[in-house]
């Protein structure tokens, strides 16, 4: 392949489909895609699995704000059996150590750089840590080259693992938990690769300093995800019945514990404390088979994925969220905050949103406490006014979609590039 400049160019790789209406994840990928193709002509390339492949991903919309769109199959590679059980898993994970379990076939990379017409873009995107270690494989088989990398962590993967394996070891026997143990390292160690060979970004001031406290000298950029500010609904009535909401995609492992974790430990605490009935309902794309026990109307409804999560925050009184793992910031509490309904979390909920208990939500750590600010927030109306006003005001002050779109833009095209290791 001849190689061929191309000013002024990005080459964006998301291991998501950028969807504006998506789970939260494909939604930052999008905000993102608006951003740089804005500024460049924009070439996007969606590298999926064949279980995202099968469902079919939209990308017209994505198609029509870029140069050209290439999707990527991700095929499994001999470290692909890291999940399974037993000393076979050990023993695969330990022979492929550093390798990553998906990668493209170099004939279907080799046709993608051909179709793009360019081997020497002005700038690369990489969305999140998956699509970085794909770079890497193009640069040193298909020679492909850049003036300014990016790698958008999103949430910094190696914590959300560790953070898993704190809540989930147990389950996971002595050999599963060295699996995981070795995971967690091979992702610190491509993190931190990352860190001194390009431009990161992340989703919150403390993941930044955290990064930093890792690699001193790595250039780290901090933009929030990003929701547009909704028209707010009007209060649900009053009534004897309290409505609760979860929402969230339901095949995300911390979302899963959160919705079992509410149902046995805090919904219980609730119904003693509320003179009439409770009811929670579970919405979100994919319920796994752990979610989808859960079920048990009227008490519990699992919903699962609905065209439209409007009629399910304007029939709530409030929403919860009470994660106790994962990573990043969390799009649904800012869906919450935009739609008009207070929100009770954890201090991990609500990491790296700054937001300030009993001011923009009720922040709390344990059943009692959660079920206590659910509580409080369904007797006080004038303070579930309040929390709702104020987390609207910093929705907008912080995370509306134009501002983050805005810093994006002023981080990756006016200021001027660092010097990294290898550069």
């Amino acid at each position: 392949m001849n190689p061929v400049q191309l000013v002024d160019s990005i080459l964006y790789l998301s291991c998501v489909p950028p969807l504006p209406d998506g789970i939260g994840i494909e939604k930052r990928a999008w905000t993102h895609l608006q951003a740089l193709s804005a500024e460049q002509p924009t070439d996007l390339v969606v590298v999926l699995t064949d279980a995202q492949l099968a469902q079919r991903p939209r990308l017209d919309a994505a198609r029509a704000l870029c140069r050209s769109l290439h999707v990527l199959r991700l095929q499994a590679t001999p470290r692909g059996t890291r999940h399974g059980s037993g000393l076979l898993s050990l023993v695969s994970q330990l022979l492929h150590f550093g390798e990553d379990a998906l990668a493209p076939t170099d004939t279907e990379a080799q046709r993608l750089f051909k179709d793009v017409g360019c081997s020497h873009f002005k700038r690369v995107f990489c969305f999140r840590l998956r699509c970085y270690h794909l770079w890497q494989r193009l640069v040193s088989r298909q020679r492909v080259m850049t003036d300014r990398l990016y790698v958008d962590f999103d949430d910094i993967e190696s914590v959300a693992q560790r953070r898993e394996l704190a809540i989930q070891g147990s389950a996971l026997g002595r050999v599963g938990r060295l699996c995981a143990r070795l995971e967690v390292t091979e992702t610190a160690r491509l993190e931190n690769e990352a860190l001194r060979h390009s431009e990161v970004v992340v989703c919150s001031e403390e993941d930044r300093q955290r990064l930093l406290q890792r690699v001193p000298a790595a250039k780290v950029h901090v933009v929030p995800n990003a929701f547009p500010l909704l028209d707010r609904l009007a209060p649900r009535a009053a009534s004897q019945t309290l409505e609760l909401l979860f929402i969230g995609t339901l095949s995300y492992a911390p979302n899963i514990d959160a919705a079992r974790y509410f149902c046995a430990e805090v919904l219980p605490r609730i119904e003693q404390g509320w003179s009439g009935p409770v009811r929670l309902a579970i919405v979100g794309r994919r319920p796994s088979p752990s979610v989808q026990a859960l079920h048990a109307p009227p008490r519990v409804d699992v919903v699962g994925e609905v065209s439209s999560v409007t009629p399910a925050y304007a029939d709530c009184d409030l929403v919860v969220a009470p994660i106790r793992h994962g990573g990043g910031t969390r799009i649904k509490i800012l869906e919450a905050l935009s739609l008009g309904r207070p929100v009770v979390t954890t201090t991990l909920g609500c990491e790296g949103l700054g937001l300030r208990d009993g001011v923009d939500a009720l922040i709390a750590d344990t059943p009692d406490t959660i079920a206590e600010a659910c509580l409080r927030l369904a007797r006080d109306r004038q303070l579930a006014a309040q929390v709702v006003e104020q987390g609207r005001s910093t929705l907008d002050q912080r995370f509306r979609s134009e501002r983050v779109q805005m810093w994006l833009r002023d981080r990756l095209f006016k200021s001027a590039p660092p010097q990294l290791d290898g550069q």
